[in-house]
């Protein structure tokens, strides 16, 4: 689902990476996202946010789709993982390998997503994909709106070692 060309040759393109700079790469590869408005909020090496409004993303009973939030938490973790990539310079690609959703309460207004990356993981991920040519990590990911947890997510991404 997620794969265009995220290659190496991105890396030179894009030398330090900053919000927009990832909001445009992501639209790059991933281009429906552009009607979906995601904007990312905060972006560190350890944590993302992205912010979506909620006009662009309901569906008739006036709260977030399903899917736009479901999308939301798929991109916040492939984000993350494909900054650090960037900026690591790491010859690999990502991908979405697994998703799972719990929805807890309806959202009404705009909503963010939230994803925090530890370090050890992600160190353990990146010698794994490097050493085998493929790895898998795990991501929690929470959706929020007015304060409230209103979904919580787990997506399981792959790194696949770029030849």
């Amino acid at each position: 689902m997620f794969v265009r060309n995220e290659n190496i040759e991105l890396s030179k393109e894009y030398d330090k990476i900053e919000e927009q700079k990832l909001e445009q790469l992501l639209i790059k590869n991933v281009p429906i996202l552009r009607y979906h408005q995601f904007k990312i909020s905060k972006l560190t090496n350890e944590k993302i946010e992205i912010t979506a409004p909620i006009i662009e993303n309901q569906n008739h009973y006036l709260t977030a789709f399903g899917g736009s939030i479901s999308t939301l938490g798929i991109v916040t973790g492939w984000a993350i993982l494909l900054y650090k990539v960037q900026e690591a310079k790491l010859p690999l690609k990502l991908v979405i390998q697994k998703n799972s959703i719990h929805y807890k309460l309806p959202i009404k207004s705009n909503f963010t997503s939230k994803v925090e990356i530890n370090n050890e993981n992600w160190m353990e991920f990146v010698e794994t994909a490097l050493k085998q040519g493929k790895a898998k990590l795990s991501l929690n990911i929470k959706i929020f709106c007015d304060g409230l947890i209103c979904a919580e997510q787990e997506c399981r991404y792959a790194a696949l070692k770029i030849d």
